[in-house]
């Protein structure tokens, strides 16, 4: 049934953005088999797994294939679990890819070209080398738009995050990625009207 909504941002030439949230809140089914999290610190760990779920259904079933140059966000569920994904669909898509034929290139390659994840909440590891080498694995330049979640408890102050990358990745993850995503924002930028 989401089929119709991606025909129509492609038609526009408009993103398709997903936030979590609403998986607790009776609005729909629980996120886990195991039923509803008792507790936020449950819930907010469990973000990722909404993502995961989206952006595999979505290359699996050849969204991108169909609609190809539709752009699809994963707002607000981290970044870290992202480069497991890819890993583990190319793996899966080499051995099993005649299941899905209309998925012509690695997942990988795809999820590269269509979907972006935003920043928040940003992962901290122990040492901030590791969280070099994650933006590097998910290819930020090109997958990875900051978010904020101000004015939320735990949102995080652009003037502080991503400390130790360097300055192109920093303009990309920051400006450049959210400018390629949202053509109007190009637009208006380029000093045009926008008012389309």
């Amino acid at each position: 049934y989401m089929w119709p909504i991606y025909e129509a941002a492609s038609r526009h030439n408009l993103p398709v953005a997903i936030h979590g949230g609403s998986e607790t809140a009776g609005v729909n089914p629980p996120m886990l088999a195991v039923g509803m999290p008792s507790y936020f610190i449950e819930l907010h760990s469990g973000l990722p797994q909404v993502g995961w779920m989206h952006v595999t259904s979505m290359v699996c079933e050849g969204v991108f294939e169909h609609f190809p140059n539709l752009k699809f966000i994963v707002q607000e569920m981290g970044y870290a679990w992202v480069a497991g994904l890819m890993w583990r669909l190319d793996k899966e898509w080499r051995s099993l890819r005649l299941e899905v034929p209309w998925v012509k290139e690695p997942p990988s390659e795809v999820i590269r070209k269509h979907v972006r994840f935003t920043s928040q909440p940003v992962e901290e590891p122990p040492r901030p080398e590791f969280n070099v080498q994650m933006l590097k694995m998910i290819y930020a330049e090109d997958t990875l738009q900051f978010s904020s979640d101000y004015p939320h408890w735990d949102f995080d102050d652009p003037r502080y995050v991503f400390p130790n990358i360097e300055p192109q990745l920093r303009k990309s993850i920051f400006y450049g990625n959210a400018l390629g995503t949202y053509p109007k924002i190009q637009k208006l930028v380029a000093g045009e009207n926008g008012a389309a």
